[in-house]
């Protein structure tokens, strides 16, 4: 199991890898044509960085809202705070909150591993529930909701988006993970077929692959002819029989 989970790592840290290259291509090609000034922006706290924006750190945002400076990764809730955070709010019937199960007949040591990424799942679909609270209260309190002007809806929009965003690439992952650890034949189902089309379409391209494989070239019958290993020539010559 510790050698999957450590795999299973390096996979993840790799398609991250490869979407941070992605972006940095696409700033450096963005940064050519930007041509923005500090002064020309409102914010002075703001600081334009291609092909994102910046906000210095300033004391009044850090005295009005300290834990932006606790370390994202090691500044876990303890169990009744998260069950105080996650809890404190309703389910809304129209959101399924249960991942996708995994087959009850997969083998044991799929199973260790994929129900990790199930509990993962589960606690990021949970934390939709304040966004969604937040918007009902709008609508129940009678406020005009405008999708497309109001920051704070845009907000817990964006950030909505982002969270069933990594939900849906865990889900990736575990088709992924069931894939290679049970070692089925070809390529694991995509949940989104990429944009990019490749040379080869990609069954066809697995068939020829796997044929390809399988097929084992006979061993030559030629042989070479016996050629008897000639012995040194020596100066001493046998006495003739008198």
């Amino acid at each position: 199991m510790e050698q999957e989970l450590i795999q299973l790592i390096k996979d993840l840290t790799n398609k991250v890898k490869i979407l941070y290259e992605d972006r940095e291509r696409q700033g450096t090609s963005n940064e050519q044509r930007m041509n923005v000034q500090n002064s020309d922006v409102e914010d002075p706290h703001l600081r334009v960085r291609a092909p994102a924006y910046e906000v210095e750190n300033y004391p009044e945002l850090i005295e009005e809202f300290p834990d932006m400076e606790d370390d994202i990764f090691r500044s876990p809730l303890k169990d009744h705070e998260r069950k105080e955070i996650v809890y404190g709010y309703p389910k809304f019937k129209v959101v399924n909150y249960q991942p996708p199960p995994l087959n009850d007949t997969a083998p044991t040591a799929v199973k260790k591993v994929d129900g990790l990424l199930y509990s993962i799942q589960q606690s990021l679909a949970n934390i939709t529930r304040p966004i969604d609270q937040y918007r009902h209260e709008k609508l129940r309190l009678g406020k005009t909701v405008d999708p497309d002007n109001d920051d704070d809806i845009i907000a817990m929009e964006s950030i909505r988006r982002l969270i069933t965003d990594l939900a849906s690439s865990i889900s990736q992952t575990r088709v992924e993970n069931i894939h290679k650890s049970l070692e089925f034949p070809g390529k694991a189902p995509q949940m989104v077929e990429p944009t990019v089309k490749m040379i080869y379409e990609e069954e066809k391209f697995e068939a020829l692959l796997a044929t390809k494989k399988t097929v084992v070239k006979p061993k030559s019958s030629r042989t070479r002819p016996f050629r008897q290993r000639q012995q040194p020539a020596s100066g001493y010559a046998p006495a003739t029989a008198q």
